[in-house]
């Protein structure tokens, strides 16, 4: 199942659009927002029940994330890096996964490993940027990527693992830039 943490002190299951399907299967929404970020939501933290309160989730909207890494550790790991007040991430550990995630919200950046089984992170990818054009691709791999990403334009990136945060976050940065102006 996925993983949505808006917050960093918040795990949810899932990644529910909405309150009532959410309610219906008993698993919990997390952060300022929902996936689709129009409600604000609360996965029962007091903290999250705090910030709901202040009226901190009317700020600038969250930077959705999908994030497919096969390995749970390193998906774990990298998850924490990926998780910030202004992104909400949601941690698939398949292509399949991702793809259902994909009919039930939409998301601005897609981080993905490259070997994943049964479907490799590139179909996933050119998958996801078919249904969201304007979304940004980082592909992540454990060897060097000389796919030629210019072919699908300017918004796809790849990164070595180990994941580098500083480089992780500056890349998520430049890719994210032109959503916040426009």
């Amino acid at each position: 199942m996925p993983v949505l943490s808006a917050h960093p002190t918040s795990r949810c299951e899932n990644a529910p659009i909405d309150r009532a399907a959410a309610e219906d299967d008993g698993s919990r929404i997390c952060g300022p927002r929902g996936v689709g970020g129009s409600q604000p939501t609360s996965c029962g933290s007091k903290l999250a029940d705090a910030v709901l309160k202040m009226g901190l989730e009317s700020a600038s909207p969250a930077l959705r994330v999908l994030y497919v890494e096969d390995d749970a550790l390193v998906r774990e790991l990298t998850q924490e890096l990926l998780v910030r007040e202004d992104r909400e991430v949601c941690a698939c550990a398949s292509a399949e996964e991702a793809l259902q995630a994909l009919e039930r919200g939409s998301f601005d950046l897609l981080i993905t490993d490259v070997g994943l089984p049964s479907m490799s992170g590139m179909v996933l990818a050119r998958r996801f940027i078919a249904l969201h054009p304007a979304a940004a691709v980082i592909i992540a791999s454990g060897y060097p990527l000389e796919l030629g990403f210019d072919r699908y334009g300017g918004n796809w990136r790849s990164i070595a693992k180990p994941i580098d945060a500083e480089r992780l976050d500056a890349m998520i940065e430049e890719l994210s830039a032109p959503r916040r102006l426009g």
